[in-house]
């Protein structure tokens, strides 16, 4: 069968490229399998933080819900990113009975990606905590 193991030998090139490019100081995680790639990326980038994002809705919440009233009030830009625009419209939303939400594939689009939404809500309470310290990117996607 198929691991659920990520291949660190095929990412530790992206994972170079990107910072070079980006000088990443900080990398959150799905916790699940993935204690033998987040060492890897230590290796690679030594000084890099580490933190988990667990994919509960519970803890997904607050950022989703910050994404949707970021995307409403016309506060996201993104250079009309193709990728992005993709992930946008095959998001769904899985609510539960507290009124929590989290980004979901949308139930007819189950074959379709939704992954730089997810990160973007997953980055989201990281990116918004003021750092004189942290350099933010100023390209093609941020939030007002």
């Amino acid at each position: 069968g198929k691991s659920s193991r990520t291949d660190t030998d095929v990412i530790s090139p992206m994972v170079k490229l990107c910072n070079e490019m980006f000088h990443v100081k900080q990398l959150g995680y799905e916790p699940a399998n993935a204690e033998h790639t987040v060492n890897r990326v230590r290796d690679l980038i030594p000084d890099v933080e580490c933190w988990e994002v667990p994919q509960h809705i519970a803890h997904l919440n607050d950022p989703t819900k910050w994404l949707l009233q970021a995307y409403k009030n016309i506060e996201l830009q993104h250079a009309n990113n193709p990728v992005l625009n993709f992930n946008a419209r095959n998001l769904g939303l899985q609510h539960d009975s507290n009124d929590n939400v989290k980004p979901l594939k949308a139930v007819h689009k189950k074959s379709k990606k939704i992954d730089g939404i997810s990160a973007l809500a997953c980055a989201s309470p990281r990116s918004r905590v003021k750092d004189e310290n942290v350099v933010h990117y100023d390209g093609y996607l941020k939030a007002s």
